[in-house]
């Protein structure tokens, strides 16, 4: 089909519309209308018949979408001749078009990479830094003590009052001088007991005494056996203990008998056990602490062991006045740092029977006081730095059964008196400066088979 210069071309529309300007006739019917019925393309030869009122603009490009689902494109046409040349020329502005949309699409391909890129980092970042947060966070609400307290928050614990007004002004002040000391946190368990308020004064006394043995001795979670110890869910005579029978209060839930001995403790033994406790045995022996121990006071004389042998303690132990009530019985510090002299306090103990401080850095002279504790039994001083002579009064002893001085600075002679001493099973002086004879009475039992002696490698004591 021919096109005259300047008529508009319709593809897809089964027909030709009018082309007054035309050479050739166009094939329709009489009234120069399409032979298609169809109300939709009568509509677009109308536009297409205003269009071609006007063939002198060659630029004339008419848009689609005139009628859904059809694509009109209009094409100026000067001549049959120059037809192609336009077409090529339209097509190649067209293929440029075409590649500048390709990198306009590739661009955007390009940022939106960027940006998701960049989106996905920062979800990695929130996802890093927020649960770090959220533990710092639980470190500081509260302490983990099921298995070991945690114990080393970044951030204080919040402050609460005295969970009691029972407390002792020196609780009381540590309480609120420091949110870390062994009493603040021992009443912020006591504060998180759901319990608290059905408990009697003395449960409270004596739950808060055993969290402050705690938090002074398992601050870096050294304890080798914990189970139950700090549930509130369980009764504190159900926690662990090593004393043999497993027994630790009496029949009235009064907790009696502290023994952890061996059990990696590591810290200081706190005030409280001495200000509330009802403990009658307390055996921390064979464990990692330090630091010196509470006053010997009227406060303990329920007291009728204590046991801090091999440990690391040093300074001075210190005995009040008018403790002639306490109960103390036995007496164990050996193998520690303890220094100074001996207090002479510990003659008025009437129910000693033990005592025991081997290996430390006692000086002075051995007290002249032993003939006052008629009940001992055993005297262990070994291993220190005492001077002088020992006392006639120790013939007063009437149940002594041993009796050890080795390694010590003691010198002159020994009393004849120790004759008197009817159960006396060992009496060991060697590595002294004691000289002389040991008296007659002694070398008999001695080839009896009823005393060991003990002398040292020197020829100083005779019948060793």
């Amino acid at each position: 089909m021919q096109v005259a210069p300047g008529a508009v071309s319709v593809e897809g529309m089964g027909c030709i519309n009018r082309f007054p300007h035309s050479t050739t006739t166009p094939q329709h019917d009489a009234d120069n209308t399409c032979t298609n019925n169809d109300p939709e393309m009568a509509a677009n030869a109308e536009l297409l018949d205003l269009a071609n009122l006007n063939p002198e603009n060659d630029q004339v490009l008419l848009e689609a979408t005139l009628v859904d689902n059809l694509y009109v494109e209009a094409t100026p046409v000067n001549s049959v001749a120059g037809g192609s040349e336009h077409t090529v020329g339209s097509q190649k502005h067209k293929n440029m078009e075409e590649l500048e949309l390709t990198d306009i699409v590739k661009s955007g391909k390009a940022v939106r990479q960027l940006v998701l890129v960049l989106a996905l980092l920062l979800c990695l970042g929130l996802a890093i830094v927020v649960p770090l947060v959220l533990v710092g966070t639980t470190a500081g609400d509260g302490d983990n003590i099921d298995s070991s307290v945690e114990q080393t928050a970044t951030v204080p614990p919040t402050r609460r009052p005295p969970f009691h007004k029972i407390l002792h002004p020196y609780v009381l002040e540590e309480i609120k001088r420091d949110p870390y000391s062994t009493e603040a946190l021992a009443n912020e368990w006591m504060q998180d007991d759901p319990n608290l308020e059905t408990y009697s004064e003395d449960r409270l006394l004596q739950r808060f005494t055993l969290a402050c043995f705690w938090y002074a001795t398992n601050r870096e979670n050294t304890w080798k056996r914990t189970d139950q110890w700090m549930s509130h869910s369980v009764s504190e005579c159900d926690w662990y203990t090593v004393h043999p029978n497993k027994t630790i209060c009496d029949e009235n839930n009064v907790f009696r008998i502290l023994n952890l001995t061996g059990n990696a403790l590591k810290g200081t033994i706190p005030e409280a056990l001495n200000l509330y406790g009802q403990v009658v045995v307390s055996d921390v022996s064979h464990n990692k602490l330090a630091g010196t121990i509470p006053s010997i006071s009227e406060r303990s004389k329920v007291f009728e062991v204590m046991d801090y042998s091999y440990n690391d303690f040093e300074g001075h132990f210190s005995v009040d006045f008018g403790i002639s009530q306490i109960s103390l019985r036995i007496f164990k510090i050996q193998h520690n740092r303890f220094g100074g002299t001996i207090p002479i306090e510990v003659a008025f103990m009437p129910n000693l029977t033990h005592v025991d401080a081997t290996g430390n850095q006692f000086q002075g002279r051995l007290p002249d006081f032993f003939g006052v504790v008629e009940e001992l039994e055993v005297i262990r001083m070994g291993g220190n730095l005492l001077g002088g002579t020992l006392s006639h009064t120790i013939g007063e002893l009437s149940n002594l059964r041993e009796l050890d001085l080795s390694g010590t600075s003691l010198s002159g002679a020994l009393p004849v008196q120790l004759e008197q001493l009817p159960h006396l099973e060992v009496l060991n002086v060697a590595n002294t400066s004691i000289t002389g004879s040991i008296p007659q009475g002694l070398c008999d039992k001695k080839e009896a088979g009823h005393l060991t002696l003990g002398c040292g490698d020197g020829d100083t004591v005779q019948c060793c």
